[in-house]
C-alpha cells in the first residue's frame, strides 16, 4: 500500500488517522513512507524519474582518481589563522594535532590563539591580553 494519493500532503490524513502508541512505531512508519516515496513517486521537476533514479543517473561530484594519487601536500598558503580554545588541566592547548603549553595558571579558560603561516609564528591571547607568542614548526 502506498501512501500517496498522487496530490500535495495526499499521505498526511493516512497517516495522522493512525494511532501511534509508541514513538519508534511514528518513526518506522515516517521511514517506510520516506522511503516509499523516494523510491515510486515519479517527479515532474526530476524529469519523470523518481529521486532513487535521478540520484543514480547523476554524474558523480568525487575528484577523478589521478587527483586522489598525488602525494605531494599543497603549499602552505601566508597568512593568518585564529583559534578558540580551552587549556586542559595539565596547562595546554591543541591545535592542528600538536600540543602547545600555555601553562596551569590558565587552565580551564578558553583563549585566542592565532597563527601566522608567513612568519611560523604561534600567539596566544588570554581575555584579551598577550599571554604568549613563539615560533611553530609547520
Amino acid at each position: 500500500m502506498v501512501p500517496w494519493s498522487g496530490s500535495t500532503g495526499g499521505f498526511q490524513p493516512r497517516l495522522l488517522q493512525r494511532h501511534y502508541t509508541r514513538a519508534s512505531a511514528l518513526k518506522r512508519e515516517l521511514q517506510r513512507l520516506q522511503d516509499t516515496v523516494n523510491t515510486q513517486h515519479v517527479q515532474r521537476r526530476l524529469g519523470g524519474l523518481t529521486s532513487e533514479q535521478h540520484r543514480r543517473r547523476r554524474s558523480s561530484r568525487n575528484c577523478p582518481p589521478v587527483s586522489r594519487s598525488r602525494s605531494n601536500a599543497l603549499p602552505l598558503a601566508a597568512g593568518r589563522v585564529t583559534f578558540i580554545r580551552q587549556v586542559t588541566p595539565y596547562g595546554n592547548i591543541h591545535l592542528l594535532s600538536l600540543s602547545f603549553k600555555v601553562g596551569k595558571r590558565l587552565k580551564g579558560q578558553f583563549v585566542k590563539a592565532v597563527l601566522d603561516t608567513q612568519r611560523a609564528q604561534l600567539t596566544i591571547y588570554a581575555q584579551g591580553a598577550l599571554s604568549s607568542a613563539g615560533p611553530i614548526h609547520l
